[in-house]
């Protein structure tokens, strides 16, 4: 009986626990990137004037609204779908030549100095402390079953993925910034 009530008192403590939110320690951990990186373009957008990319403001599946973003995001659980998902997004502020980023691309916008999710929410706000896709595979063959699967990046600690999740993956695309 009494390992009963235990048992009850410790789901009851799992479920009234808030939800954790964004820690970030910018006194203890500097920023990853310089002021001025990331420009908010107002249409859904954030160009990073840095590695001249320009990034869906939302994960894909939410829609860009007055700044934020609504709607859930749409999860992925097999690489080939999230590489395909791509095409039904080729209108986003009048350009169509969005993709899903690389492993380097992706890091990129990790912020080290915040957990939870791991990522500036002023410039990409709501985005979920989830793994997200990449369009890089991986030639280990660790995170995959029995194909080649893409790494991943998880935005709860900014942590750079090389083995086998059981959860939702997600997606947030980007286009080069042609040379002028």
């Amino acid at each position: 009986m009494m390992k009963r009530i235990c048992l009850n008192v410790s789901l009851l403590a799992v479920l009234t626990m808030p939800v954790m939110a964004q820690t970030c320690k910018q006194d203890n951990i500097t920023p990853s990137h310089s002021i001025g990186q990331f420009l908010d373009n107002g249409d859904g957008t954030v160009t990073d004037i840095t590695n001249e990319l320009m990034w869906s403001t939302c994960s894909l599946g939410q829609i860009y609204k007055d700044g934020n973003c609504a709607g859930s995001a749409k999860s992925f659980t097999i690489w080939d779908e999230a590489l395909s998902a791509i095409d039904g997004s080729n209108n986003l502020a009048g350009y169509s030549d969005w993709r899903l980023p690389n492993i380097k691309e992706l890091g990129s916008l990790v912020e080290r100095s915040c957990v939870a999710p791991a990522i500036d929410l002023t410039l990409f706000p709501s985005t979920p402390s989830l793994p997200y896709w990449s369009n890089t595979f991986d030639r280990t063959g660790i995170n995959s079953a029995s194909n080649i699967k893409g790494l991943i990046v998880d935005f709860h600690d900014g942590a750079e993925i090389v083995r086998s999740i059981n959860t939702q993956r997600l997606i947030r695309i980007v286009r080069d910034i042609p040379s002028q």
